[in-house]
Parts: C-alpha cells; sequence; structure tokens
C-alpha cells in the first residue's frame, strides 16, 4: 500500500549539516551554508520553508553534499516538484518522482541502526494480515523470535514513530510503506541484507519449494551495465510488490531479495 508522507528535499540537507556537527560540535549552521555555496540567511529560510530554491541551485547542492547521482536526481526532482515555475516541468518531475516510488517513508540510516534486525520490518508487514493480533505473544509465534524480542521490536518502532498506540489501546502503524536511501553504504543494512541472506538459506534447509522460490543465472556483461541493471531490478520489484500488496486476504509475510554481483575478478 501507498503512503501519502512526503519526502522533503529539506531533509538531505539537514542531514548532512547534522553529519558534520557530529563531527565537529563547534561546526554552525553559518559555516555549513558557506561550504554549500549558499548564503546563511537563504538557507535559513529555505529551510523553514519560508523560501525556496532553483533547480540551478539544488544541482550546486546536490553536488557539495556529494550526493551518488541518482540520489543527486532525486534531490533535484524534489526541489522541481516544490519550486518550479513551470507546470509542464513540475508535471514531468512529479512523474519521475512516482516511477521511482516516492511514496516510501523514508528511514534514515541512524534511526535504522535501531531497526536493522530483520524481524522489525517483517513486524510493520504483519499489520497487513487478515485477523492479525497486534501483541508480543502473536508476534513471537507469528515471526518465530522470543516475547522478549518482540516487546523490545514495539518499543524501537514506536520510539521513531513507525508505530502508534491510540487512545483506545490499540497498535496501529503510522505508515504503510518504508524505505532507507539507495546506494548509500551503512553498515546497518548491511546488516540487514546478511540477516536477510541467512533467512534465506534457512527457508532453502527447512521449506518445500511449494512455499518458496529461488532461482540464479550466471551472465557476461559489461560493468557498464550495473547502473541499467539496478534501475530495472528496482523498477520490477516495485511493480510486483504493488500488485502483490493489492491481493485481498493477505495471510502471510514473505520477503523477496533480490542479488545482482560480480563474481569474476579483475
Amino acid at each position: 500500500m501507498q503512503s501519502d508522507k512526503k519526502i522533503d528535499y529539506r531533509s538531505f540537507i539537514l542531514r548532512e549539516y547534522e553529519k558534520r556537527k557530529k563531527k565537529n560540535p563547534r561546526y554552525s549552521m553559518r559555516a555549513f551554508a558557506r561550504d554549500i555555496g549558499m548564503n546563511s540567511s537563504r538557507m535559513s529560510e529555505m529551510l523553514s520553508g519560508k523560501g525556496g530554491i532553483s533547480e540551478s541551485r539544488a544541482v550546486n547542492i546536490a553536488e557539495k553534499l556529494n550526493l551518488p547521482a541518482g540520489i543527486k536526481d532525486y534531490f533535484v526532482d524534489l526541489v522541481i516538484v516544490e519550486h518550479s515555475r513551470s507546470e509542464q516541468v513540475r508535471e514531468n518531475a512529479e512523474k519521475r518522482l512516482r516511477n521511482r516510488g516516492d511514496h516510501y517513508f523514508e528511514i534514515n540510516h541512524d534511526a535504522f541502526k535501531m531497526i536493522s534486525e530483520w524481524y522489525h520490518v517483517a513486524l510493520l508487514e504483519c499489520f497487513h494480515l487478515s485477523g492479525f493480533q497486534p501483541n508480543p505473544q502473536s508476534i513471537s509465534d507469528k515471526l518465530g523470535i522470543t516475547i522478549e524480542q518482540s516487546e523490545e521490536a514495539f518499543q524501537r518502532l514506536t520510539s521513531l514513530g513507525l508505530l502508534n498506540l491510540t487512545p483506545e489501546g490499540v497498535w496501529e502503524i503510522s505508515h504503510d510503506s518504508h524505505k532507507t536511501l539507495q546506494d548509500v553504504p551503512n553498515e546497518a543494512i548491511r546488516e540487514f541484507h546478511r540477516q536477510v541472506i541467512g533467512k534465506a538459506v534457512g527457508s532453502i534447509k527447512e521449506n518445500n519449494v511449494d512455499s518458496r522460490d529461488f532461482s540464479a543465472v550466471m551472465l557476461a556483461t559489461s560493468k557498464e551495465g550495473l547502473s541499467y541493471a539496478k534501475t530495472r531490478i528496482r523498477d520490477f520489484r516495485r511493480e510486483l510488490t504493488q500488485e502483490l500488496e493489492s491481493m485481498a486476504d493477505k495471510n502471510s509475510v514473505y520477503c523477496m531479495s533480490i542479488q545482482f554481483f560480480e563474481v569474476s575478478g579483475e
């Protein structure tokens, strides 16, 4: 399912400032504005929502922040959608954002460290199951984890605002879909993928072929084709996910893990 939560381009800028501030507590917002080529008062207005930036300024900031190519384009499109004076330009940027799946709620890397164990994401998906009882015992039984792990997962997800306890005492998710930034190295994300691969190995050993699907292909291609492969894999993953999520009477949580990596040396 999709969420109405939109990702704000300002979060990219603030995240970088906070990262630099952690390395140097004396690092100021004025110094940060200088380093990304902005007037401090203009940046203050932009961050508070009282002002905006142009597409060319967005490109310059993205380069100053050293954003990877795909994320740079994403950042610039977010700026265009909010500030471009051309309706056609805004519509084109919105289309590109939709194709990238901008409906996902972004989990920043510091937050993801808290929930990098695989069962946190699986717990959130359980809320879409028919007849699901949102309590630690039910999660323990459903995911095969301890009650203590279930209780801690509820606490962490609540502290991050991904789970809410209503005044009636009912647990509910705050966003339907979540993601971390793509193509950004991070140890917590690497650990998550190691755990997912470990679960896949366990599935090969424990589950019969009727309840899983594994396949592998080796192919010779160009290193330059990796970027194209990533785009196609992400498009396929997003489209299939949307189709499966649209089905009624959900009764189980599955994991789709796709790997595409080099096995030959230089």
